[in-house]
């Protein structure tokens, strides 16, 4: 998978990590699912003297001739840069930086002018303060040499520990919420700790880890570290302890016990250890990100940025794609237009009323049949439809019921509303019987039917109201049993004045089988 990345065209980054003796390089392809590290290499060498080594690096990448647009950050061990943290005492100018370093070595003896000095500004707490990193000029500005005449321009150099911190953010963020951090990133025999306020680092320290004593070398380290930040300007107490690497350290040691000594949460992770080519990797993240708030002290000894490294010529070819492919679109989408208009205007053309038509004539034709399709939708909309009726009418029909009579009247309502002629008639009325029982009890199967036509979809929107009228008691000659007849009239819904107006219905009352007629 990693020698498949390398191969295709995806946007790539080199990282050199200077350590003590050992020079590391890292590779890195970007995409989508975030950095992945596709080379990895160290190699000893002579303190001075790197080289044969840096070539022996990156010869297999950049080739003999150099590719000077393969972005190349550098970092160096934490041992060749000096790093304080100091407030800044008067906030009315705007010292520079060798007069920051000056302030914070506070010794006439050392030759300030000699080194190469970056600074950062922040104010985690009510004091604003300044981290400054130098180095030794005459090393940075033999390491840019190097890498110039490889036809290399580093994107920044920067310390170690800003690297290996920069991994740590990667893989696992920032604790939320906490305002200052300790990162302590374990190796074999010693560790490192970088105490964090408000996103800027205060100071880091490296110490010794010796064997069944990692929990006091821990403990010592960050008591020590806060000590230092307050004369570094930061007041606020730890708010959070990570610890980098060693995962084995994790099952033997008590970390409820070092909670409850640093009064403050600690989280364990497994990665990034203390090692150079987690440095290295960090370092070349970096390059990816040109405004990251870090150090460079290369900034005042690098050549300047050439056009071919200002100018973003992926995003440019990936916008030129973008666009070409929605001008073919376009113009495919232009063309089946016009093909469109050219086969309308033909059918016009064949159409001689048509075409000879005038607008005033082809106006009128449009209001008339605008009339036309008003009176037919509004003719429908108010119809009764009796054949479906006379259907829904037989599906509420419980058992034993007949319906002998069916009499539907709906008025066609008139065109003018202000005639003055009362509301058209709508009205539906159903005459049925049903034998009577033994006993002459009145039919429940009448009361059923008045439910069904009531929760009838069809039937509740037009006759909404339902009523029985006339129930009687009717023995024909010739049959055994009498038979109870009933009428039942439904109606629509009325306004109050109409339904004020309408005298109260009669229902006849079902005589007693013994008095029957």
């Amino acid at each position: 998978m990693k020698s498949l990345l390398a191969k295709i065209g995806l946007p790539k980054a080199i990282g050199l990590y200077l350590g003590e003796g050992t020079m590391t390089l890292s590779q890195r392809c970007g995409h989508r699912l975030g950095p992945v590290e596709v080379f990895r290499r160290t190699e000893p060498f002579a303190d001075g003297e790197y080289e044969d080594v840096l070539d022996q690096l990156l010869r297999p990448l950049i080739g003999p001739r150099g590719r000077g647009h393969i972005p190349v950050a550098v970092s160096v061990s934490a041992r060749k840069v000096f790093f304080a943290t100091r407030p800044i005492q008067s906030v009315s100018r705007d010292p520079s930086p060798h007069v920051l370093l000056r302030e914070a070595l506070r010794s006439p003896n050392i030759s300030v002018g000699q080194m190469v000095v970056d600074v950062l500004k922040a104010q985690p707490d009510r004091r604003p303060v300044a981290s400054i990193a130098a180095c030794d000029g005459q090393y940075v500005t033999d390491l840019v040499a190097a890498l110039g005449a490889r036809g290399l321009r580093p994107v920044r150099i920067e310390p170690g520990p800003c690297a290996l911190r920069r991994v740590a953010l990667r893989a696992h963020g920032a604790p939320r919420g906490a305002k200052v951090v300790l990162r302590l990133f374990l190796g074999e025999r010693e560790a490192m700790a970088v105490l964090v306020a408000g996103g800027l680092p205060v100071v880091w320290r490296g110490f010794g880890m010796p064997r069944r004593r990692e929990a006091a070398a821990i403990l010592s380290a960050a008591r020590s570290m806060m000590a230092i930040s307050r004369d570094c300007g930061v007041e606020s107490p730890l708010a959070h302890i990570v610890l980098h690497g060693q995962p084995e350290l994790a099952r033997l040691l008590d970390l409820a016990w070092i909670r409850q000594q640093m009064d403050a949460p600690v989280d364990w992770f497994p990665d990034p250890p203390l090692d150079d080519g987690e440095m290295a990797f960090g370092t070349a993240i970096g390059c990816f990100r040109p405004d990251e708030r870090s150090f460079d002290l290369a900034e005042p000894l690098k050549p300047p940025a050439g056009f071919r490294e200002i100018v973003p010529w992926r995003a440019i070819a990936a916008q030129a794609a973008i666009l070409a492919g929605l001008f073919g679109f376009l113009w495919y989408r232009c063309d089946c237009l016009d093909q469109a208009c050219v086969a309308a205007q033909a059918q016009t053309a064949e159409m001689p009323p048509m075409a000879a038509a005038d607008e005033t004539e082809l106006a009128r034709q449009k209001s008339e049949a605008r009339e036309k399709i008003a009176a037919v939708q509004k003719f429908l909309g108010t119809r009764v439809t009796w054949t479906a009726c006379h259907r829904d009418l037989a599906a509420c029909l419980p058992a034993g019921v007949v319906l002998t009579s069916f009499s539907g009247v709906c008025e066609l309502e008139a065109g003018d509303k202000k005639s003055g002629k009362s509301k058209p008639r709508k009205s539906l009325i159903v005459e049925g019987k049903i034998p009577l029982a033994p006993d002459g009890a009145m039919p429940r199967e009448i009361d059923q039917m008045i439910n069904n036509l009531r929760s009838h979809p069809r039937l509740r929107r037009d006759f909404p109201i339902v009523e029985l009228t006339e129930l009687k008691q009717v023995r024909r000659l010739g049959t055994e049993s009498p038979a109870a007849w009933f009428t039942v009239v439904c109606r629509p819904k009325e306004s109050k004045e109409n339904a004020a107006k309408q005298p109260p219905a009669e229902v006849a009352q079902l005589p007693e089988a013994s008095h029957g007629r």
